[in-house]
């Protein structure tokens, strides 16, 4: 061990490969880019070919080191020829879901807005190649790829033309009444004649498939630890009598029972949705704020130019992923979109930039024959300053990056970041200690919940305890 270039399994590591008469590759955890340590036999001329072992030495622990065993696995079959591949529709050659890819416009691979501008266009003193070239203009974006040119000499007949434009206002209608809640394909057909029932059908199966998407978001945002059930089975159908307390738990988190804005995120508790969300799903399931959304953060921050009309302002924010891509993109610039904070920043960092420690005791108990404990608090909350700044404690570029992104965005991080200094001034001067009284907690630090974990408080607008103080203006005296 006192040789250099050795380390302290390395005669075992030697003895194991001689052993078994097998290649010996280890890899260490704290340094993957490193080059692996290959131990080859003593007799390796002998023995041919030999699969070798592939172990990881875990270091993370000091004092608790030990190896990973890998399994090797060997490439899959390639894949056998299938059918050729079936011929794509224009709306899956232009890759359009949803609603756009059924109707008119679906078949002609345009959009309904797309289509809405093709029919207003007055084609009738035009050739079909001026045709095409004058649509081109209005959707300069498009390619004309989808849409024939027999198409545009149809268009060119006033007649048809005005079929056509009254046919689309009349699918638009259909997609209107079902996404209002009517019920029965007959009922639509009855409220909107000369549309058959075949496009009424497609128009809900979207909206089903709409809604169910939606709610797979929203479930994986909330319930991700879950993940899929094992059975296979679809996420909404209702478990089987037999099986166990925990897996329906588990799928009755698959169906919702609460809405939630699709521009703001805010989720509201509707048991009824439940009940109701397959026959009218998307109006059950994303529900917009009905007196507009809160003001996102950014905004928060910005002073008003003129007063508000009303004396309620809208500043609770609904924390969304995007709210720390900047963040995230601040630090790592190369990292992709969906990143998440702790996956730039070590946790150690994200810990150290907490300006202050919470305390409280607690006692862990069991009621009856509960299978789970609960923690029963037994004092209030306390809280001190740590004893050292974030500067001094972060041992990353990534941390520090981090650190200067807080300072900048967030003002009350920034406050308490002064106010940190100066308890520290005063404590070495021996006028103070590190612990908070419990009046000024409670009462004098609103947003102290930024101080605390600062990491769930991107911009200064997500704040929770402060935003009375923060966004009232002082009156002019």
């Amino acid at each position: 061990m006192r040789t250099d270039g050795h380390w302290g399994d390395d005669i075992s590591c030697r003895t194991l490969c001689d052993f078994i008469r097998r290649p010996v590759i280890i890899w260490r955890s704290v340094e993957p880019d490193q080059d692996p340590h290959c131990f080859v036999p003593l007799e390796h001329t002998a023995i041919g070919v030999a699969t070798p072992v592939y172990l990881r030495l875990e270091e993370h622990v000091a004092g608790s080191e030990h190896y990973t065993a890998f399994l090797w696995t060997p490439a899959p079959p390639a894949a056998e020829a299938g059918p050729p591949p079936k011929k794509r529709t224009p709306a899956e050659a232009r890759e359009l879901h949803g609603l756009d890819a059924i109707g008119d416009w679906g078949k002609l691979g345009l959009t309904r807005a797309e289509y809405q501008a093709l029919l207003d266009l007055d084609l009738s003193n035009l050739t079909s190649l001026q045709a095409r070239a004058a649509f081109q203009e209005t959707v300069p974006d498009l390619r004309l790829t989808f849409v024939d040119a027999q198409f545009f000499r149809d268009l060119k007949k006033t007649k048809r033309r005005e079929d056509a434009k009254e046919k689309f206002h009349k699918q638009l209608a259909v997609i209107e009444k079902v996404k209002a809640g009517v019920e029965g394909d007959q009922e639509v057909v009855k409220a909107v004649p000369g549309v058959g029932t075949a496009f009424v059908r497609a128009v809900r199966k979207q909206f089903e498939t709409i809604a169910e998407s939606c709610w797979r978001a929203e479930f994986s945002k909330m319930f991700t630890v879950f993940g899929l059930h094992s059975s296979g089975r679809a996420w909404h159908q209702e478990p089987p009598p037999n099986e166990s307390w925990a897996a329906k738990a588990q799928e009755w988190m698959r169906v919702p029972s609460w809405v939630f804005c699709p521009e703001c995120g805010r989720r509201e508790l509707k048991t009824e949705v439940a009940w109701q969300w397959r026959r009218n799903p998307e109006s059950c399931v994303q529900r917009p704020c009905p007196h507009g959304c809160d003001l996102p953060p950014q905004e928060l921050q910005q002073e008003l130019e003129e007063p508000l009309e009303s004396k309620s302002l809208k500043a609770y924010v609904t924390p969304q992923l995007e709210h720390w891509q900047a963040w995230v993109q601040h630090i790592a610039p190369e990292a992709a979109p969906e990143t998440l904070l702790h996956q730039v920043v070590p946790a150690e960092d994200l810990l150290a930039l907490g300006l202050v420690n919470l305390h409280l005791d607690f006692a862990t108990r069991r009621g009856g024959k509960a299978s789970v404990t609960s923690r029963q608090k037994q004092t209030v909350i306390r809280a001190s300053w740590k004893p050292s700044l974030p500067t001094e404690a972060l041992r990353s570029e990534a941390g520090r990056r981090a650190y200067e992104w807080l300072c900048s965005n967030n003002k009350t991080y920034e406050f308490f970041v002064e106010k940190h200094k100066a308890v520290l001034r005063s404590q070495a001067a021996g006028e103070a200690h590190l612990w908070i009284p419990t009046a000024e907690l409670l009462l004098g630090l609103p947003g102290l919940e930024v101080a605390a974990r600062p990491w769930l408080y991107p911009y200064t607008g997500c704040g929770d305890t402060d935003i009375a103080q923060r966004l009232s203006k002082p009156s002019a005296a």
